[in-house]
């Protein structure tokens, strides 16, 4: 998509999502890590919400809530697996990443923390 001589992006008619101007950012600290055993459930069962989680679920929940988002930019010489490994970085599911163009108004809002997720 970025890569050398590849052609513009048609929905990007402002031109702002350069290879030289995309930032990612993913999310750290969103969800507290599963217990060995909450681990094992998931395995189990093939997802991360455990049969008999609902306790541990409630627990992780209460752990973060309140916890202001904390958004990390993502070395792009780095590999996927090398950034979702980093300490601080619970993956709740799936990887959370933001693609944001260097420069752009919501690039200011996004950095300087004024941008929330929508609930």
């Amino acid at each position: 998509m970025f890569g050398e001589g590849a052609p513009p992006l048609e929905w990007d008619q402002l031109g702002a999502y350069t290879r030289e101007r995309v930032e990612l950012y993913y999310r750290v600290e969103c969800t507290a890590p599963l217990s060995a055993e909450g681990v094992r459930r998931a395995l189990r069962r093939g997802t991360a919400a455990a049969d008999d989680g609902e306790e541990e679920e409630e627990e992780a929940t209460a752990a973060t809530e309140g916890a202001p988002l904390r958004w990390v930019k993502l070395d792009t010489t780095d590999a996927l697996g090398e950034a979702l490994t980093r300490p601080g970085h619970v993956v709740p599911g799936q990887p959370v990443l933001h693609v944001v163009a260097k420069g752009t108004e919501f690039w200011r809002r996004f950095t300087s923390g004024a941008w929330r997720e929508p609930a």
